[in-house]
């Protein structure tokens, strides 16, 4: 054995473990290996910089088939109601929709108690649609907790922070995802997750191109429903693609030679190699949804001239509250007044000529 001395200072470095991978003392929790305990054994899987045991290889073939139709079903059903319904049922899909679903429910007891969920949802479309906003919106914003905050949640808040990436359809946040996906690359994540969408909004406009080509008076209802699919799903994937892209360029230096990409730390840091795939990838997607998202936003309010919509419904909206405003006060004083009102009044303007109105019809 060879013992080294060094005289003068010694210099060492603290190096930080991502959230949730290392215990006290330095040490990495099970199924954590690799720089900063970092990367997962094998058949264990990553989600929210922690490692977690995918199960046999049955089990994870299960998972698989489970995954897969549960996707294929939620992409059918998206497309069936906002692609091929407005093509059939034309400007009145909706409204016919509903309708329908309103008269089948009148029959029978069970049927008539949705009968009427169905007639509140009909009549408060818009509250509803806010409200989901404002609380996807929220669990949007609360399942980034775990992985912005170098913070030791509780066990529950953890498992409560992991489900909430559905909101944001962060799906290699999600425990039964990133199973399914446990041997794919960086780059193929990355890839999935700026490409899906792209797919997904191609195959939706084919109804849309072929009512176009044939002129169809159902083309308009087309494009109203699809641009509203459109702007649902780029609100919800909004934070996952742009943190993906974006944090593409996120790394860490664990030593002098050795710089990782936090986001996934099997992979060397895209800064290092600027000519490399991955480097110019997330640059172009970076540059698409980030920044590309809210520039073709503006772009449409201006074009609709959304501003000034907006500032006519205030304007009118100001003067609708105006107008019940007045009129609230009129009521209030002539009820103030009425009690004093004389029930004999002279109508001819004659002196001493009075008309008894108690007595009038």
């Amino acid at each position: 054995r060879v013992w080294c001395y060094q005289e003068g200072p010694v210099e060492a470095k603290l190096v930080r473990c991502p959230p949730r991978a290392c215990l006290d003392g330095g040490q990495c929790r099970e199924g954590h290996i690799g720089p900063v305990c970092g990367r997962c054994i094998e058949g264990w899987a990553m989600f929210g910089y922690k490692c977690g045991d995918c199960g046999s290889a049955s089990q994870l073939r299960t998972q698989r088939a489970l995954v897969g139709t549960f996707f294929i079903v939620v992409f059918l059903v998206i497309f069936y109601q906002f692609a091929l319904k407005p093509a059939i049922y034309g400007d009145v899909w909706e409204e016919e929709y509903l309708h329908q679903e309103e008269q089948q429910a009148k029959k029978g007891c069970l049927r008539k108690v949705i009968a009427k969920v169905v007639g509140w949802v009909k009549a408060n479309k818009r509250l509803i649609r806010d409200h989901v906003k404002v609380i996807v919106g929220f669990y949007q914003m609360v399942s980034t907790y775990h992985t912005s905050f170098s913070t030791e949640w509780p066990a529950g808040i953890y498992a409560f922070l992991d489900h909430s990436a559905i909101a944001r359809l962060g799906l290699w946040d999600l425990p039964w995802v990133s199973c399914v996906t446990v041997g794919a690359s960086y780059e193929e994540k990355i890839m999935a997750y700026t490409l899906i969408p792209l797919g997904v909004c191609v195959i939706l406009a084919v109804p849309l191109v072929v009512m176009s080509l044939s002129r169809s008076h159902k083309f308009v209802a087309c494009i109203d429903a699809y641009w509203k699919c459109v702007v649902a799903l780029l609100f919800i994937l909004y934070p996952t693609v742009s943190i993906a892209t974006i944090g593409t360029f996120n790394c860490q230096r664990v030593t002098p030679s050795l710089n990782l990409l936090v986001a996934d730390y099997r992979e060397s840091c895209p800064w290092d190699d600027p000519k490399g795939f991955l480097f110019g990838y997330s640059i172009f997607f970076a540059l698409l949804y980030p920044f590309g998202i809210p520039g073709m936003a503006f772009v449409l309010f201006k074009l609709f001239k959304v501003p000034e919509l907006a500032a006519q419904k205030q304007h009118q909206a100001q003067l609708h509250a105006m107008i019940l405003l007045f009129i609230k006060s009129m009521a209030d004083r002539a009820k103030a007044i009425a009690p004093t009102f004389p029930t004999n009044v002279n109508l001819t303007g004659t002196p001493g000529r009075l008309v008894d109105l108690s007595n009038t019809g």
